[in-house]
């Protein structure tokens, strides 16, 4: 799965930043989104969780979820 996020995050480039974040260093980020399993992926907007999924998952869905979130956020922003 790892490879296939890092060619995602290539994909999405420039329209949704992707972050990895090491749970053992950052025990507090995991302690505040409440991440049980990994690999966990949490969607922001404007700072905010907008969506998650936590397990294997096919990098489909992570892709969906970015692409929906960046859709989203836009729209918040230009009614913002």
């Amino acid at each position: 799965m790892e490879r296939d996020v890092q060619g995602l995050a290539g994909e999405l480039e420039g329209k949704v930043p992707l972050y990895r974040v090491d749970c053992d260093a950052e025990a507090d980020l995991v302690w505040a989104y409440e991440v049980l399993s990994t690999p966990t992926f949490i969607v922001f907007c404007r700072g905010e969780p907008l969506s998650r999924v936590a397990g294997e998952v096919e990098v489909a869905e992570v892709r969906r979820m970015a692409l929906d979130a960046e859709g989203s956020c836009a729209s918040v922003e230009k009614m913002g």
